[in-house]
């Protein structure tokens, strides 16, 4: 599956496909967004990615929009994980990795490193928006259908 959006000196060159499911909405609904993410690694170097019922054909790390009440991207990607796994996360527990323009219109995704050991903390998935989760070896990750922010995200993450 080809990437979305191709970014040429932080402007987008090729548009999403609206054809795609979900696409078209997100961009209506959230052309201008900041976003926070966090590549979630367990002990065995292996990343947790998801499939959310708003985009399932894609996969991505665990996040959420930034909202106006939010201090940082951090601290809406801290409320985020509590929300969708119900787990807490210290904001020393994130490792800033790259920002990257939002692949939907204008707008940044933060996107962050955090290590979580699944042995002693439990996941409750929020089913209402997570339609599946998994932990990959980043390798396997990396031929996952994601989207361009995504992908860059997980090639720095291999290095």
């Amino acid at each position: 599956m080809p990437d979305l959006v191709v970014w040429k000196g932080g402007k987008m060159v090729e548009k999403p496909d609206l054809n795609e499911k979900g696409v078209a909405r997100e961009r209506k609904e959230h052309g201008r967004r900041n976003v926070a993410v966090v590549g979630l690694r367990n002990a065995d170097d292996q990343i947790l990615m998801i499939r959310t019922n708003r985009l399932p054909s894609r996969w991505q790390p665990i996040g959420g929009g930034v909202e106006s009440s939010d201090k940082s991207p951090a601290d809406a990607l801290i409320r985020e994980v509590f929300e969708e796994l119900s787990i807490s996360l210290d904001p020393s527990d994130l490792k800033a990795v790259l920002q990257a323009p939002y692949d939907f219109g204008e707008g940044t995704v933060f996107f962050y490193e955090a290590f979580f050991d699944p042995r002693v903390h439990r996941i409750k998935i929020d089913t209402e928006e997570i339609a599946e989760s998994r932990w990959f070896d980043l390798s396997e990750a990396m031929r996952l259908p994601v989207f361009p922010a995504t992908k860059t995200f997980l090639k720095i993450l291999s290095r």
